[in-house]
């Protein structure tokens, strides 16, 4: 991780915690400065539900973890940023980018997925809905894109 960071090719929220996952976000230096700035962080899990008790924000974590109760006396004061998306890759076992005829799954391909942008993979579909995609081509490109990488590997 940290030659990774002192190459400018990952950043860390806070460097006093190791990640344990690789969620690639796309996030601005402006913006990753601004949440940096940010003191009263919780960390105790995924957030099952948000709710409104005597006025306050009270977010619940399930059932083996306590609830945390803003301290704030106005729910207008409250900002939450809920920072464990599922990532790109969210332990999704398809892998195929042409499952048929009619459908065209945008998983990404690669890691990090920026290599293929959000806007490539829309031309896609938009060429798929419009007929105009050559899926049998496609699907022998991905094919031998996975033998090389088997390839690869012996």
């Amino acid at each position: 991780i940290d030659s990774l960071e002192k190459v400018g090719v990952l950043v860390r929220l806070d460097k006093k915690y190791v990640p344990t996952r690789f969620r690639f976000p796309m996030i601005g230096k402006d913006e990753l400065k601004y949440m940096r700035e940010i003191q009263d962080i919780i960390r105790r899990g995924r957030v099952s539900s948000i709710e409104i008790d005597g006025g306050k924000a009270k977010l619940n974590f399930g059932p083996e973890k306590s609830c945390w109760i803003s301290s704030s006396n106005k729910i207008d004061d409250d900002v939450f940023i809920y920072c464990t998306s599922p990532g790109p890759f969210n332990d999704n076992s398809e892998n195929q980018m042409f499952p048929s005829n009619k459908e065209l799954n945008l998983l990404l391909l690669f890691s990090p997925p920026i290599s293929i942008s959000m806007s490539c993979l829309a031309y896609l579909e938009t060429a798929r809905t419009k007929g105009k995609l050559d899926l049998k081509f496609g699907r022998q490109l991905v094919d031998a894109m996975s033998s090389d990488d088997e390839e690869i590997e012996e």
